[in-house]
């Protein structure tokens, strides 16, 4: 099977992509699949347009460019053609919300990919925006993505049991959402 995950922000700094994306990656490359991680780097700037190879999967870091309103539309569209054009079996987005989350609604929309999304920490009001200070026009986007993307995925997984019953909370179908724990961190990684 061809898997593509597809990661809201670069490998590093942050640690969604490499420590909780990149272990699903090699799990499932060491039980035969085809897997390539696809991320946003857009606080990695130097990896923009850049694909390198972590421990044997392909890591596609797409063109991000300079910060701005159009780039926030743009990006998600450039993650959602590089995952096309790999044509995998299933897409799996990691975060709730902004570029993987957008990009995973986009490839829902053209209708050719199973889309499981990824919820490993809550985003909006109560969780990052609020540590983050974002202001309420953000907050308010942030919130209903992370309310409502979860409901088009055809799957969910979460990273606790909380986030897990949060998701049916907003509407995502029990059978639905999965608990995907955090697993070990390879070496390297």
């Amino acid at each position: 099977m061809r898997v593509a995950i597809v990661g809201p922000f670069a490998f590093w700094p942050k640690a969604t992509v490499s420590r909780r994306a990149f272990p699903l990656a090699l799990s499932l490359a060491e039980r035969g699949h085809q897997v390539a991680l696809f991320v946003a780097p857009f606080d990695d700037p130097a990896r923009s347009g850049k694909t390198v190879s972590v421990r044997g999967i392909p890591v596609v870091n797409v063109p991000t460019g300079p910060d701005s309103a159009l780039n926030r539309l743009v990006v998600p569209v450039r993650l959602a053609l590089a995952v096309s054009r790999w044509r995998p079996d299933v897409v799996h987005t990691f975060k709730v919300a902004g570029y993987a989350a957008t990009a995973g609604l986009y490839l829902r929309l053209i209708g050719r990919f199973p889309w499981v999304l990824d919820a490993d920490d809550l985003e909006g009001s109560g969780g990052w925006a609020d540590v983050n200070g974002y202001g309420p026009l953000t907050t308010r986007l942030i919130d209903l993505q992370e309310r409502h993307l979860p409901r088009l995925a055809g799957a969910a997984t979460a990273a606790s049991r909380f986030l897990g019953a949060q998701l049916v909370r907003w509407g995502v179908k029990a059978d639905r959402v999965f608990y995907l724990p955090n697993g070990p961190v390879p070496p390297g990684a």
